[in-house]
């Protein structure tokens, strides 16, 4: 699969500082205010609501642009989500919920597919 899929940061790793709402737009900016914001974004980046699985050819198309500028091609599942309301990933506030709850709906889907396959005897590998 390596060959066919990637895994897709909706929040690029490749972040821009520009993006952070309250980041200082001109001047020095203070190592304790890089620092900060630095760590409040690494506290949720490669969360698992921060991810897609996507073709490679989908993630080159998408980039490392800003989360509420992206569109995916897909229809369903998690694309069609995104695509329903990028706009609430445009204030840089708002990241660290909006992957968490994302992230809490991907796993909810989970254990529900997971205990709904036990209930019925199955278990998928």
């Amino acid at each position: 699969m390596k060959a066919t899929i990637s895994v897709e940061h909706i929040l690029p790793q490749d972040w821009q500082w520009e993006w952070i709402d309250d980041f200082p737009k001109e001047g020095e900016v203070p190592v304790e205010v890089r620092e900060r914001h630095l760590k409040e974004v690494g506290g949720f980046i490669n969360g698992l609501g921060n991810l897609l699985l996507l073709t490679r050819a989908e993630n080159t198309r998408v980039g490392n642009t800003h989360p509420a500028e992206k569109c995916y091609s897909y229809q369903g599942g998690s694309y069609a989500d995104h695509n329903r309301d990028p706009e609430r990933w445009r204030y840089s506030g708002n990241w660290g919920r909006v992957i968490h709850e994302r992230g809490e709906r991907i796993l909810n889907f989970m254990r529900g597919d997971l205990i709904a396959a036990q209930a019925g005897g199955e278990v998928s590998q």
